[in-house]
């Protein structure tokens, strides 16, 4: 059919960061959330959307992640840390990286060894074997996610949704 074009809001350029922060005293365990712009598979140039995907996976993606296994398992500072990539969306998107403190331990703790994980990626990069892992462990979770009917049909629809084919 004959549709007109969407007309999209424009985000504005992010040029700084920008902090928010939530409280209530129903909440007894804190957690912070950095992120961060990023190009989506729809904006992306070719191998920027997937990259983003592996990086997701090799620093955050689960309990063998780089995050998971320094700040829950390591440091024992965490009762949770992980990040995620919704590459998805029909414009840019977001990089995220989140924690929560286990105990006593200090919420800025947590967001310093989050930043010092993200430091030495970006100093160091990753492994071979890193990225031949996070590439075999993200192929076997689309795979499973084939298993379930309501996997397959949210996976169908948000494609069809943002434009994906």
């Amino acid at each position: 059919p004959d549709l007109r074009p969407r007309i999209r809001p424009v985000e504005p350029e992010q040029n700084t960061r920008r902090t928010v922060t939530l409280t209530d005293a129903r909440v007894s365990v804190p957690s912070f959330s950095t992120q961060w712009v990023v190009p989506s598979y729809h904006t992306a140039k070719p191998g920027e959307a997937e990259a983003l995907d592996l990086l997701a996976e090799i620093l955050g993606g689960g309990n063998r992640s780089r995050l998971y296994q320094e700040l829950v398992v390591k440091q024992g500072i965490a009762s949770d840390a992980a990040a995620y990539f919704q590459g998805t969306m029909l414009d840019d998107t977001n990089f995220t990286v989140y924690g929560a403190p286990r105990g006593d331990a200090k919420l800025a703790d947590v967001e310093a060894a989050v930043d010092a994980e993200i430091a030495r990626i970006v100093k160091d990069g990753v492994s071979d074997d890193e990225l031949e892992r996070a590439k075999t462990r993200y192929v076997r979770s689309m795979i499973f996610a084939r298993d379930k009917q309501d996997d397959m049909a949210n996976m169908y629809g948000s494609t069809l949704a943002t434009g994906g084919n």
